[in-house]
């Protein structure tokens, strides 16, 4: 798809618990909102912040999670716009 499973994984190996807590929001808002894409934004663009809580002051994990919730946001750019326009599917919704 567009990486997250990926980057997940990448942050399991570097991050555990960064990963545990990226995981528990994007659950979180998939549960409250059923929509997968908005819940790998929100975890992914919020990574940065937990970075930042768990490991201070690594700066080079925090900039791996700059760069991994970059390339995540920008990856979901189609599904943003759909999340605006209200076009994007929910989870188990048939098109």
């Amino acid at each position: 798809g567009k990486g997250v499973a990926t980057s997940l994984g990448v942050l399991l190996f570097f991050m555990p618990l960064g990963a545990v807590f990226t995981l528990i929001i994007w659950i979180a808002v998939v549960l409250a909102t059923r929509y997968s894409s908005l819940g790998a934004l929100i975890s992914f663009a919020l990574l940065p912040l937990t970075v930042l809580l768990i490991d201070y002051p690594d700066k080079t994990k925090f900039l791996i999670s700059l760069l991994i919730s970059f390339f995540i946001i920008i990856r979901h750019t189609d599904n943003i716009r759909r999340l605006i326009k209200g076009t994007e599917r929910k989870l188990g919704q048939r098109e």
